[in-house]
């Protein structure tokens, strides 16, 4: 990943963080515009459209991400949140058990599996 673009994603995160939704968003499309497959963008894109209840776009933006050549944890756990959003909750556990499967300590994932179970 070049230095810009790791920057670019940075920038994005930072003001998503602060809340800054639209300037996030505008961090993200800026990559995606000379990226159009950049996993990470999309995922954070898809990240920012479930932060505002968009779920069908956050499916679509996060499906994208994980269905590019990198595996990523993150992406199914936030794929499982888009999903108990919807009131998915099967995909939902299926997804969190997926990110679990690459990365048996993510905590989010364990988080939001036990809150399905309980």
């Amino acid at each position: 990943m070049s230095t810009e673009i790791f920057d670019k994603l940075q920038e994005g995160i930072k003001l998503q963080q602060d809340n800054d939704l639209l300037g996030a968003e505008a961090a993200y499309r800026e990559i995606l515009d000379q990226h159009p497959d950049h996993p990470d963008a999309l995922h954070l894109l898809g990240v920012l459209a479930y932060q505002i209840g968009d779920y069908k776009t956050a499916e679509e933006l996060i499906s994208l991400a994980i269905n590019s050549e990198h595996v990523i944890a993150d992406y199914y756990n936030n794929m499982g949140e888009v999903m108990r959003a919807s009131g998915r909750e099967e995909e939902a556990r299926s997804f969190y058990q997926k990110a679990l499967d690459l990365d048996p300590e993510h905590g989010n994932a364990k988080n939001n599996l036990q809150k399905l179970s309980s």
